[in-house]
C-alpha cells in the first residue's frame, strides 16, 4: 500500500508492506523494518531496531491524525497515493467546496449581497439576504474564510439548490 503522508507543507511517500508479523515501512524509498506490539486505541507500540517506541495517535478525522512523541505534537495527513494523484487532474474538491458552499433552502429574491471575492469572513457572518415568502432570511456563513465565488447579485431571483457563494 502506497500513502502520501503530509507533515506541514512537506510530503512523503510511504509504502507499507507487511510480512507475517513484521512491517516494512519506506520514507521516500528508505527501506525500515519495524515490529507491530500492540494499539491500545491512544498509543501505539512498535520495535526498531531492538528498541521498543510508542506514539500518541488521535485521529482528527479526513485522514488526520495528531502524533505526540518526545513531548511534541504534529499533525500527519495521510491519503491514499492514487487518490492523490488523480485529485490533479479534478477540477475541484468536493470534500473541502461543500464545506463552505452556501445553497439557497428555497426560491427567492436576493435582496443583498454583503461580501465580494477575496474578502475575508468569520463563521457566523451575514453574507447574503434572501426575501422569501415575503421575509428577509439572513444567511450565515458556515464557515470561517475568504470568499472565493459569488454566484448570484442583487435583485436576481434563485431556485432551490441554487449555489451562491463559496468561502474556503
Amino acid at each position: 500500500m502506497k500513502l502520501i503522508a503530509t507533515l506541514g507543507k512537506t510530503e512523503k511517500e510511504l509504502s507499507i508492506h507487511s510480512v507475517l508479523d513484521k512491517i516494512n515501512l519506506a520514507f521516500d524509498g528508505s527501506n525500515d523494518s519495524f515490529e507491530f506490539i500492540n494499539f491500545d486505541g491512544e498509543k501505539l507500540f512498535f520495535l526498531l531496531n531492538n528498541k521498543v517506541y510508542d506514539l500518541g495517535v488521535k485521529e482528527i478525522g479526513n485522514g488526520k491524525f495528531t502524533v505526540f512523541y518526545d513531548h511534541k505534537e504534529i499533525t500527519v495527513s495521510l491519503e491514499d497515493a492514487k487518490l492523490k494523484e488523480l485529485k490533479k487532474y479534478i477540477k475541484f474538491n468536493v470534500d473541502e467546496e461543500a464545506e463552505g458552499q452556501i445553497t439557497a433552502k428555497m426560491p427567492g429574491l436576493v435582496i443583498e449581497v454583503k461580501f465580494a471575492v477575496g474578502d475575508e469572513v468569520q463563521k457566523g457572518d451575514t453574507v447574503l439576504i434572501i426575501e422569501s415568502m415575503k421575509m428577509e432570511n439572513e444567511i450565515a456563513a458556515p464557515i470561517s474564510g475568504k470568499v472565493a465565488k459569488v454566484e448570484v447579485e442583487k435583485g436576481k431571483t434563485v431556485e432551490k439548490g441554487t449555489k451562491m457563494l463559496l468561502i474556503k
